[in-house]
């Protein structure tokens, strides 16, 4: 995932997207944030699994972040899975679009 560095409070990086087989109250799923380069700088929603900036992020930052998501359902047993995520933080948008879509490009 790709963050400007002008990204202020709030700003939503990107959305973790989980489904269950089960139905009901079994099937709805909780994130929670395990790891994180930075823990003031990313927040993750517990029931909608929005990633969003904590903080604006400051030039002093590191410019490559990895965050260790964990996905758990409501079932009994839980189950449970994990995402590492790896944010990068661009000096502006277009830098990194420029970057994305090399990526895209030649895989």
């Amino acid at each position: 995932e790709i963050v400007p560095r002008s990204a202020r409070q709030g700003y939503l990086v990107t959305k973790i997207m989980a489904t269950d087989e089960d139905s009901g109250q079994n099937a709805r799923i909780f994130y929670q944030m395990l790891k994180s380069t930075d823990p003031t700088l990313f927040t993750v929603t517990k029931n909608s699994g929005e990633i969003r900036t904590a903080r604006r992020i400051l030039q002093t930052d590191t410019p490559v972040h990895t965050l260790v998501i964990l996905v758990k359902d409501n079932g009994q047993p839980s189950l449970s899975s994990t995402v590492t995520m790896n944010i990068r933080v661009f000096e502006n948008s277009t830098e990194g679009i420029t970057e994305s879509s090399t990526l895209v490009e030649n895989p």
